[in-house]
């Protein structure tokens, strides 16, 4: 009898029931696990969504900051470098990128007859490996670059490669304030590194939260199972009210700092709606001050950041 009884597996491998504790936190991981990932992932979706929109926000805003008579004035060929004009708008748009510093490029465009789409000016100094010429053809534009540009559309586009890297693109007509004929297209550019940063840092919280519970749960299936191995418990009398705990602070550091996020993302869209409706004030402004003051004033045009 003594024999028969150590041939059985299960009084040898998992004494006392051990392998239910092992399925039970076998599915307790996998249920962790899968709650976290929908969870990172619609973090994921809705980051984007607003960093779509806040990025159209803020093009529409510096569109409509510009000098409208300047723009007027360009005429999309290398006579411009001689326009000061020209030149006037190029450092408007350098300390209007400056401002916005996780934009990588603030541009001017249109489109020539042949549907070509062309530049009028960028924020890039002149010297710069990545300066768009006056009139310099924009070959790599895609469909919907060049759709959006030629019917005006007010939008967000991409991620899209070209030769000056891969961007998430804002587009947004720069229209004559007295007759609302659009004149151009003004464009920024965020690029995909600054984008994916951006997504990450907001999916972070979730990732950690999500180990952070695993981590527990695997704890406490070690913990009893050594435990129930063991004559004498000692302080793993403990075990089920302390784990307990640190699982329920988890959550709720991780519900805390939600809530803290839902907040901020209100007061950021107040401040846009405030600043969105200042910006044609902002235009009348930037005619007449002189540049060290309009850097200043491009410092209110900053978006506030979490």
């Amino acid at each position: 009898m003594k024999n028969k009884a150590s041939s059985n597996p299960a009084s040898v491998h998992m004494p006392d029931g051990n392998w239910k504790m092992w399925l039970i936190t076998a599915l307790a991981l996998v249920g962790i696990l899968t709650i976290g990932l929908l969870y990172c992932w619609q973090t994921k979706l809705s980051t984007e969504k607003k960093m779509r929109e806040d990025l159209l926000d803020r093009t529409a805003m510096i569109a409509k900051a510009l000098n409208v008579e300047s723009i007027k004035l360009l005429s999309g060929t290398k006579k411009d470098l001689e326009n000061p004009e020209y030149h006037r708008l190029k450092e408007q748009l350098a300390i209007l990128k400056q401002a916005n510093n996780d934009i990588r490029f603030i541009y001017i465009t249109s489109w020539r007859a042949n549907g070509t789409i062309f530049f009028f000016i960028d924020s890039e100094p002149t010297d710069s490996p990545d300066y768009s010429a006056p009139g310099q053809s924009y070959i790599e534009a895609s469909t919907e670059f060049k759709n959006a540009v030629v019917n005006w559309d007010e939008t967000v586009i991409g991620p899209e490669a070209d030769q000056w890297g891969v961007f998430v693109s804002g587009i947004c007509p720069i229209t004559d304030p007295l007759t609302g004929e659009p004149l151009a297209a003004l464009g920024a550019d965020i690029a995909i590194p600054e984008w994916n940063k951006r997504v990450m840092v907001a999916m972070l919280p979730v990732a950690v939260a999500t180990l952070l519970l695993m981590a527990v749960v695997l704890l406490y299936a070690f913990l009893y199972v050594y435990r129930s191995r063991r004559k004498k418990t000692g302080l793993l009398i403990y075990l089920e009210p302390v784990l307990a705990t640190v699982f329920g602070l988890v959550i709720s550091l991780f519900v805390a700092w939600h809530i803290q996020k839902h907040e901020q993302e209100q007061r950021n869209e107040i401040f846009s709606e405030m600043a969105g409706g200042t910006a044609e004030l902002v235009a009348k402004i930037i005619d007449t001050v002189r540049f060290k003051e309009l850097e200043g004033l491009a410092s209110f045009l900053k978006p506030v950041k979490a």
